[in-house]
């Protein structure tokens, strides 16, 4: 199986060197493996999304070099793009995330609690397999041991970024 890796900027502001590096990285891993670089622009903050940042992250990814294999076209959210994966706007991908909540909800897996849904957590410490480090366990916090669940679609009916990731 080849790797598909992304770089999933928000349009907040400018392209900083933090995503660029993440971007390079993400691309040069991608180019290396013969995998597939994908694009994905997180637009779940609509209180602070600009077009403008759509446009300098292109823009800035365009003139480092970095093309993807997957991901828009252009800046507008509701254009085409390419790959068998979008769209690559996560506004435009609302649907997929209904779905995915209700097979969550059906399967007791989340729960609804005042007007949000929460996702059912472990009560235990969380073990994470890394390549890299071997195994990396992570306790859960005191507030998290009092409730370790935690919401992923607000009471507005927004997914929340966790979820979308």
């Amino acid at each position: 199986m080849k790797p598909r890796v992304r770089f999933a900027p928000s349009p907040t502001g400018f392209l900083h060197i933090g995503g660029a590096r993440t971007a390079l990285f993400n691309w040069l891993y991608a180019r290396h493996t013969g995998g597939t670089f994908v694009l994905r622009i997180e637009d779940t903050d609509t209180a602070r999304n600009t077009q403008a940042a759509v446009n300098v992250i292109l823009d800035g990814l365009r003139w480092l070099g970095l093309d993807w294999d997957e991901g828009p076209v252009s800046g507008d959210a509701t254009g085409p793009g390419k790959g068998d994966y979008g769209p690559y706007f996560q506004s435009q991908r609302k649907e997929n995330y209904r779905r995915r909540v209700e097979a969550l909800l059906s399967h007791g897996l989340a729960y609804e609690h005042d007007g949000a849904v929460k996702f059912k957590m472990t009560h235990e410490p969380v073990v994470i397999r890394d390549l890299v480090v071997g195994d990396v366990e992570r306790k859960l916090t005191d507030r998290e041991e009092q409730d370790p669940d935690f919401v992923i679609v607000r009471s507005g009916g927004e997914p929340v970024f966790h979820l979308v990731n």
